[in-house]
């Protein structure tokens, strides 16, 4: 087979990359049909372990948090009674925002606890922030604060949609507390049981 030219391998990494890209996409959208569509399916409950599920989502996310030299906490310990799969979704996609729109040597902090006996979980970054215009819209489908900035960083534009799906079907609540260029707070309460 013959070698490829510098410019058919730029060419064929800049398809990949739309490739992965799209399937990411595709993957998203699936996700956010089937909280919105599918019924609440208590049979694949269980209690998870949300630092388990932080623990492997900081792992999952180390080279992203590498890259961009933040580091990631983990404090506490909480658990809920739930899809699995929905805790991963909701402390990856909010981990990952975090280091996303987060500084170079910034910080990322996952707090785990109990309020009046239901599980709680924050995740708060030091990064960029969001300013106060656009807090009640960032869980909105593909609402994008900055475009040009968030093209830049990736993503779907789907990660908090999908995370306030999975708060609604668990009759959770969420508060969004941000200063541009100081930081985000994102608290999560759950119910014991649904």
């Amino acid at each position: 087979a013959p070698e490829l030219g510098l410019h058919e391998y730029h060419t064929a990494a800049r398809i990949e990359r739309e490739v992965s890209r799209m399937l990411a996409l595709l993957d998203d959208m699936l996700n956010l049909s089937r909280l919105e569509n599918a019924p609440l399916d208590k049979t694949r409950f269980t209690e998870v372990s949300l630092g388990e599920v932080a623990e492997a989502v900081r792992d999952s996310l180390k080279l992203q948090a590498e890259e961009k030299k933040v580091t990631v906490s983990i404090e506490g310990e909480a658990t809920v009674f739930c899809e699995r799969e929905h805790a991963w979704e909701l402390l990856k996609n909010l981990t990952e925002n975090a280091i996303r729109y987060n500084r170079e040597g910034g910080e990322v902090r996952v707090t785990l606890s109990r309020e009046n006996g239901c599980p709680s979980l924050t995740v708060e970054d030091n990064g960029i922030g969001i300013d106060a215009e656009h807090q009640s819209r960032i869980f909105e489908r593909f609402y994008r604060v900055d475009r040009s900035r968030s093209r830049a960083t990736g993503g779907t534009g789907l990660g908090l949609a999908i995370c306030y799906g999975i708060i609604n079907r668990h009759e959770g609540e969420i508060e969004v507390k941000s200063v541009p260029d100081k930081g985000t707070c994102i608290n999560i309460k759950l119910p014991q049981r649904i």
